[in-house]
């Protein structure tokens, strides 16, 4: 059984990863897309 408070703190670190996560995607758009159309491509590439 999962303690409530650990569940809450689990999600509250979660939700601040996610919102970093989308201010990082906002400032870094261009090389965050650039990044997984170049990793699109190597797995292209190598299949």
């Amino acid at each position: 059984m999962i303690h409530k408070l650990s569940f809450i703190s689990f999600i509250q670190s979660l939700r601040r990863f996610f919102v970093h996560f989308l201010i990082l995607i906002i400032l870094e758009k261009e090389v965050f897309f650039r990044f997984i159309l170049k990793a699109m491509l190597n797995n292209i590439v190598d299949k």
